[in-house]
């Protein structure tokens, strides 16, 4: 009985080569996703040709008073790119609850253009929606989730982002802005295969 029991758990060619098809498989599905470096380098490819199809122009230094022409672009960071169009009034005391609305776009041909457009809370996108609102904070990455969203409201969480949280900390409020952002610095919905976004026109005013 022992010896027969042997046999049978005695590994066969069938189940190694079973092994090793598994095992290759799953190496494949690996490889078939970006490394992180990849990611960047296809983004910044990708950001460059939408900048350029756009006539888009990126500068270094701020002007004095924010406001850029149309089609000009402060570089905040790597992969950020802010343009003020029109400047509120820098925020100030804690806890101040910010509300946005924009127009979205992706960029690349990557990303489902559509379905990135329907996630959209402005302009023609404005009916029945809820705007995104979120805790103003001076510094840091990290975005705080209005504590009293309504419903609609936290359907928007999923854009939250620090790039729209610089893009505030920049123009103040009430103000209007587009903002084209790195994956790096984008909603984390996006992150995870490395999408860049274009915030077509943002406006924050504070919640009522």
């Amino acid at each position: 009985f022992i010896p027969y029991m042997r046999h049978l758990l005695r590994p066969t060619h069938l189940t190694v080569l079973l092994l090793l098809t598994g095992l290759l498989l799953v190496s494949g599905c690996d490889k078939k996703r970006m490394s992180y470096v990849d990611m960047i380098k296809q983004e910044e490819k990708e950001v460059k040709h939408f900048t350029d199809s756009l006539g888009i122009r990126i500068i270094k230094e701020l002007p004095a008073d924010l406001i850029t022409p149309e089609g000009t672009f402060v570089e905040i960071k790597e992969g950020l790119f802010i343009r003020v169009v029109e400047k509120g009034t820098a925020v100030t005391g804690s806890q101040r609850i910010i509300s946005a609305r924009m127009e979205i776009e992706g960029i690349g041909p990557r990303i489902s253009k559509e379905s990135i457009k329907r996630m959209s809370n402005g302009g023609p996108y404005s009916g029945g929606t809820g705007a995104l609102t979120f805790v103003y904070t001076a510094k840091g990455e990290d975005v705080v989730i209005d504590p009293n969203q309504d419903a609609q409201e936290s359907a928007n969480n999923n854009l939250q982002c620090e790039a729209l949280l610089e893009a505030v900390r920049l123009a103040g409020v009430p103000s209007r802005v587009q903002v084209i952002t790195s994956f790096r610095h984008g909603p984390i919905a996006f992150s995870k295969d490395g999408y860049a976004l274009y915030f077509k026109d943002v406006r924050f005013e504070y919640k009522k």
